[in-house]
C-alpha cells in the first residue's frame, strides 16, 4: 500500500469497505457466515479486504446472487 495517498482516495475506500461490510451482513444465509471467515477466504483468494477491487465486487455480486437463489427455494 502506498503510505503517500490522498485523504479522498481514503475516504472512498472506507466508504466502500463500510458499504460492502453492510452488505455482506444483509446476506445472513450465505455460505460465509462471520466477515471474518468472508476476510479470510478474501486473502485465500489473493483478494484485499482495504480497497475497491474488481475481483472483490464480483466476489460480492456472487455471494448476493447465490443468497438470492437460496431464498426462492
Amino acid at each position: 500500500n502506498n503510505i503517500e495517498q490522498n485523504s479522498d482516495e481514503i475516504l472512498i475506500k472506507i466508504e466502500h469497505f463500510t458499504k460492502f461490510k453492510k452488505l455482506f451482513y444483509k446476506l445472513s444465509n450465505a455460505d460465509v457466515k462471520t466477515y471474518n471467515q468472508l476476510e479470510q477466504k478474501l486473502k485465500n483468494n489473493n483478494l484485499e479486504i482495504d480497497g475497491i477491487g474488481k475481483t472483490r465486487i464480483e466476489y460480492l455480486n456472487s455471494l448476493i446472487e447465490k443468497y438470492k437463489n437460496n431464498e426462492k427455494k
